[in-house]
């Protein structure tokens, strides 16, 4: 019993560039990122106190997590949803922006 014929490596030359099937660790990063810039936004989301009276009389407040209950005390006090979606507006498009420079052929290629 055994193998009469003779071993050879592989050939691995038969194309000119190797393509990778799976993502690299280099095209999941932007997810990650997007991942991690959502999850710091919730944690640190800006809050804002309107005055019951007068709206436009707006006193920014510190951050706080979107689940606190910090605020309750002050009247008027909620969520500032214009700067929140500005913020997740840039962490979306820094994001896309990453994962487009990654997926490019002269990222891949180091021209």
């Amino acid at each position: 019993m055994g193998f009469y014929l003779p071993l050879a490596p592989p050939n691995l030359y038969w194309q000119k560039t190797m393509r990778h099937m799976e993502p690299n660790r280099t095209v999941l990063l932007p997810w990650f990122l997007l991942a991690v810039g959502w999850a710091l936004l919730c944690v640190f989301a800006p809050w804002r106190q309107v005055h019951p009276s007068n709206v436009a009389l707006v006193l920014s407040l510190a951050r706080a997590p979107l689940w606190t209950h910090d605020y309750d005390g002050l009247p008027g006090a909620q969520l500032d949803i214009s700067e929140l979606l500005v913020e997740a507006t840039l962490i979306l498009v820094v994001c896309g922006l990453l994962l487009a420079a990654v997926r490019s052929p002269k990222f891949r290629t180091g021209e």
